[in-house]
């Protein structure tokens, strides 16, 4: 028996990009049991009408921008879910169709047992071309002097293998539903409201670890991301550098104080240097 399965997409202002997200989702072999796509506040939520009717989808439309991780949150709740499996997913990630189908024959395999959480290896996707670009985009988190980096490197894969790493990018976040009850905020919350978006992935890694869960990669199966962050940091916004310094510090004050100078600095080259 396959594991029932959710799906989250939370989206602001991602009308670009949440229709072929929206279309690879129901081309899968084995759609989601549910998927509910919360928009946080979007300027044109006119996309929405095109996919309202879908018995397996909910359209949430919050009116404001409760961040990524409070979307995340409100899809959580509205999922339901006591048991089975949960995917988080961006809307700028296209999935292969036979993904889901390929994720729940995964979870019951041994060497998954004992995963609590995974991703796949993500790789580069160009909404402009509609196309892959053969580039890595993630395959893990992982702590640098800088902060913390996805890595990327070679595009060869090292195999059908689970890798564990130190944090999963959140584009891609797959979880068992009661390990993600069991290390629940107050309130039910899975993901830290308090970080918006950016670390709030890395939180949520790091929490799972720390209560003794694992978590890996999983380089047997690939999906596409269309990435939001600029190459160059300094093509994003100075409010949002900020909130990327100022979430970093809150997250090493937590679970590494050790490279909390570090991110001290970085906070204050943004706020008063502007880098």
């Amino acid at each position: 028996m396959t594991e029932a399965l959710g799906v989250v997409v939370v989206t602001r202002n991602h009308e670009r990009t949440i229709g072929p997200v929206l279309e690879a989702l129901a081309a899968q072999t084995q759609p989601a049991e549910k998927t509910v796509v919360v928009d946080c506040g979007s300027d044109h939520i006119s996309w929405m009408r095109v996919w309202q009717g879908r018995a397996d989808m909910e359209f949430v439309a919050l009116g404001r921008n409760a961040g990524f991780a409070g979307g995340n949150n409100e899809g959580w709740r509205r999922l339901g879910l006591r048991t089975g499996l949960v995917l988080f997913l961006n809307p700028d990630v296209i999935m292969p169709p036979r993904l889901l189908e390929r994720l729940r024959i995964f979870s019951k395999e041994a060497r998954a047992h004992d995963l609590s959480a995974w991703s796949v290896r993500l790789m580069r996707w160009d909404f402009a071309r509609g196309a892959a670009t053969g580039e890595v985009d993630s395959t893990g988190l992982f702590p640098h002097w800088t902060g913390w980096r996805d890595r990327r490197g070679d595009a060869s894969s090292p195999g059908d293998i689970v890798e564990p790493v130190p944090a999963l990018c959140g584009a891609f976040f797959m979880a068992r539903v009661p390990e993600l009850h069991a290390t629940a905020l107050s309130g039910g919350a899975v993901w830290d409201e308090r970080y918006l978006a950016y670390k709030e992935d890395v939180e949520l890694s790091l929490r799972l670890r720390r209560a003794g869960r694992r978590i890996g990669v999983w380089h047997g199966a690939e999906a596409w991301h269309g990435r939001g962050w600029a190459s160059n940091r300094r093509e994003m916004s100075r409010e949002v550098r900020l909130l990327s310094a100022r979430n970093e510090v809150m997250l090493h004050r937590e679970y590494a104080p050790w490279r909390l100078p570090v991110s001290l600095v970085k906070l204050a080259a943004v706020r008063w240097l502007d880098l």
